[in-house]
């Protein structure tokens, strides 16, 4: 089996057409056909964004439970209250009004801070990666991989025997984030060609404002599912699949 590289394109809900045994290359194909810089930034930048998250993800909550809150409880406590004694109202301040201010204007500060440096490193990260279509090509798949682990979700099946019906078994729906399938015994020595592709349906988008206004009827290009050909019915052995 010969590999062939899309470069034209980042790879990102890829079709997919993988024949063993037959000289073919892996075909690619994509359902958008956007420009390559609109392409970047529509669906490179979202991935790196979320894997960047990501492994932001536990430190951040640590950040805001331990952190922010008790400081943004601690501003309103801060503010002045009154006590009522007997006709006479009272005002006792913790802090003054301006050391309030001021510790609110740094906390908008440093949350200011925190999404500049979340969302800004990734678009420079994202940028220089578009440099190269063939660098970008390489870690694209490599980011969304990393995220889907890091976040979990993961889910997996086995097959057997039993599951495969007229020489074919099919995974019904998939996010195409990740896929990893291993297979054994006649799984392995069967298997012929694996397809990924849009599950073919046509739908109509309402907008919220607008119900009663349908958009034009649209091709569905974000549910994927799996198909496994095989040359025969595998008896012996198994196949495991990993997808999220």
């Amino acid at each position: 089996m010969t590999e062939f590289e899309y470069h034209d394109y980042i790879p990102a809900n890829a079709r997919i057409i993988v024949s063993y045994g037959k000289g073919e290359p892996v075909k690619f194909s994509y359902p958008v056909e956007w420009t390559y810089r609109k392409a970047v930034w529509k669906r490179a930048y979202p991935t790196i964004t979320g894997f960047w998250l990501s492994i932001h993800l536990v430190p951040l909550v640590y950040i805001f439970i331990f952190g922010i809150l008790p400081i943004f409880v601690g501003t309103v406590l801060a503010f002045p209250w009154h006590v009522m004694e007997g006709t006479t109202s009272v005002t006792t301040s913790v802090t003054t009004w301006a050391d309030s201010m001021r510790i609110l204007k740094l906390e908008l500060t440093g949350i200011s801070s925190l999404l500049v440096y979340l969302y800004l490193v990734p678009a420079v990260i994202t940028y220089y990666l578009s440099l190269d279509k063939d660098r970008l090509a390489r870690w694209m798949p490599k980011f969304g991989a990393w995220s889907a682990k890091i976040i979990g979700g993961f889910k997996e099946i086995e097959y057997t025997s039993k599951d495969v019906i007229n020489n074919v078994v099919v995974l019904p729906s998939f996010n195409n984030v990740y896929l990893h399938y291993d297979a054994n015994g006649d799984f392995e020595k069967y298997l012929e060609k694996v397809e990924v592709m849009e599950i073919p349906f046509n739908f109509k988008k309402r907008r919220f404002l607008y119900p009663f206004d349908s958009w034009k009827k649209q091709y569905n290009e974000w549910f994927f599912r799996v198909v496994f050909f095989f040359k025969q019915t595998p008896i012996n052995g198994s196949m495991k699949v990993e997808f999220r």
